[in-house]
């Protein structure tokens, strides 16, 4: 028997861990978009622990350069454009959007506080040499959906796009 108040804390606990391993991928994504004012890729770091702000520290953008024709008083001309990647590619940021439980318990009141236990099952043989096995007691299901962009992140692609905007010929 384990009191509930600590079933649903270890449940808690597990889903703030669930959604902080989210929020890092959303990191790591929003990084592959950069280089570091080193020159190399952002998404390359050599810490494998959690990222931090410092790790976003000056980012350029990776860029891709297209050519566009452009009409001159020469005739058709290329026009070279840098095209930002995070311009180009969708970016979605991924949350936890539902964390469901089932589980089979037992509640009781012991000595003032609610109690949970777990039914128990065993493995038995009949006689007919058949074996009784235990049903599962307990599921969970995380589910990670598609969220919408955080204002930050849709600023910084517009701005992108209006910088991309200004480039195009006209």
């Amino acid at each position: 028997m384990i009191k509930f108040s600590s079933l649903i804390a270890v449940i808690q606990g597990a889903a703030e861990q669930a959604a902080y391993a989210v929020s890092q991928e959303n990191f790591k994504l929003l990084k592959s978009y950069f280089h570091t004012a080193s020159g190399k890729s952002a998404d390359s770091s050599d810490a494998s622990g959690p990222l931090s702000p410092a790790d976003f520290e000056q980012l350029t953008p990776r860029a891709v350069e297209m050519k566009f024709p452009k009409i001159t008083e020469k005739g058709a001309q290329e026009h070279e454009v840098f095209v930002p990647l995070i311009s180009l590619a969708p970016v979605s940021n991924m949350q936890m959007a539902e964390l469901e439980i089932d589980m089979d318990m037992e509640v009781l009141e012991k000595d003032g506080e609610i109690v949970v236990g777990f039914p128990h099952h065993k493995n038995t043989l009949l006689g007919d040499g058949k074996v009784v096995t235990p049903k599962p007691n307990a599921k969970v299901k995380i589910k990670i959906a598609p969220g919408h962009r955080t204002t930050g992140v849709t600023s910084i692609i517009e701005g992108y796009d209006k910088a991309l905007r200004a480039q195009l010929p006209s």
